[in-house]
């Protein structure tokens, strides 16, 4: 319930439990039922359990972590024994991870420089075999592309270059804000579509209200004028898959990427850049989000970050393929459709809450009534 109420309420879903196993499959498939929540319950009911035992020194008490950790597990067994993947269309994903520096971004000249890194793994990557996709990271094109048509029409004759659509973050202004934008360009119509990022990051990427006192202590970061939120969850419908692209932190926030399954994507493309965060840490706990939702929409997750981890991730939440934080590389991987919306995508967290709150509600009775007597 502290976890729900730090995620969900607080929007800082960081640091939970269901992390710590994000690279173990077996103990990841209640997400389908009730999300990260449901698995980082049962890691600490278990433990709790396990704890309260030694405290107590009674074998007795391990009987209840014992059966929680039989039907978390065993659910497990039983999901990954019998998944099947849907019989609907498959793609064939390349993923650049660049692996610019921040210092080498937003700067005067850098623009051009950075596209024409990409550029020449994109073209190495589709001589290595047909692709249907291509992506980027966020903001791989670090500059406002409605305001600097060479640059867009570089995007646009690669992609006619390369016969692949490409996914890309990059700023645009053609609606009359500034939005974080991921952008669709295809062979056929040029820069066809895009996605304006709905949940930004404050202070980085927009300026609370209360922004101005803190100003002179975060310095550089207030820079620039702030992004506006997009309102559409929008589905890209450029390749054998539909999908949509969460960018950046929006990974981290499981309705928001319901809202894509409910909208009708079958594949999620998580575009990022982490360069910010350094090397230990941070990278991992971003990527493990990505494996999660994964699992709770029983969707495979494309992430093409930066400076890393880029990979791909199964509706299983297998990682099939992943390049390691600030390397620069690519990789290509085939990813399945997701098939029908598993129960967590259809109802969120409230199943879960009431359980939460009438365990919570029993356990105080209990209490009081242990006091009287």
């Amino acid at each position: 319930l502290g976890e729900w109420l730090r995620g969900s309420v607080a929007g800082v879903p960081w640091l939970l439990a269901s992390q710590s196993v994000s690279r173990w499959p077996l103990a990841l498939q209640v997400a389908d039922l009730g999300g990260s929540y449901a698995v980082s319950f049962a890691l600490i009911a278990v433990g709790g359990g396990l704890g309260i035992a030694v405290r107590r020194r009674d074998a007795r008490v391990l009987a209840a972590p014992a059966l929680v950790a039989l039907l978390w597990l065993g659910y497990g067994a039983l999901r990954l024994a019998m998944f099947a993947e849907p019989a609907g269309p498959r793609a064939r994903v390349g993923v650049v991870q660049a692996s610019v520096p921040q210092s080498e971004r937003f700067g005067p000249d850098t623009a051009e420089r950075n596209l024409a890194r990409h550029e020449t793994a994109t073209r190495a990557l589709v001589a290595k075999g047909p692709l249907d996709l291509v992506v980027w990271s966020e903001t791989a094109v670090d500059i406002d592309v409605d305001r600097h048509p060479r640059i867009r029409a570089r995007l646009e004759r690669l992609a006619a270059e390369v016969g692949v659509p490409i996914v890309t973050g990059a700023p645009r202004s053609a609606r009359g804000r500034l939005t974080n934008a991921a952008l669709v360009v295809t062979p056929e119509r040029g820069l066809a579509e895009s996605y304006d990022k709905q949940r930004l990051v404050p202070f980085s990427e927009y300026d609370p209200f209360f922004a101005e006192w803190l100003a002179p202590l975060i310095g550089p970061v207030l820079e620039g004028p702030p992004y506006v939120a997009g309102r559409e969850a929008t589905v890209f419908r450029a390749g054998p898959i539909p999908f949509a692209t969460p960018i950046c932190f929006e990974i981290t926030y499981a309705d928001l990427v319901r809202g894509f399954r409910a909208e009708g994507a079958q594949l999620l493309v998580n575009l990022s850049n982490d360069a910010w965060f350094g090397r230990i840490g941070y990278p991992e706990l971003h990527f493990a989000h990505a494996v999660l939702r994964a699992v709770e929409t029983r969707s495979s997750v494309v992430r093409g970050a930066n400076t890393g981890i880029s990979g791909v991730v199964d509706a299983r939440g297998r990682v099939l393929d992943e390049l390691e934080a600030f390397a620069e590389g690519t990789l290509r991987v085939d990813v399945a459709a997701a098939g029908a919306l598993p129960p967590y995508a259809r109802t969120g967290d409230a199943p879960l809450l009431v359980l939460l709150v009438a365990g919570l509600v029993v356990s105080v009775l209990r209490e009081r009534g242990g006091r009287r007597s």
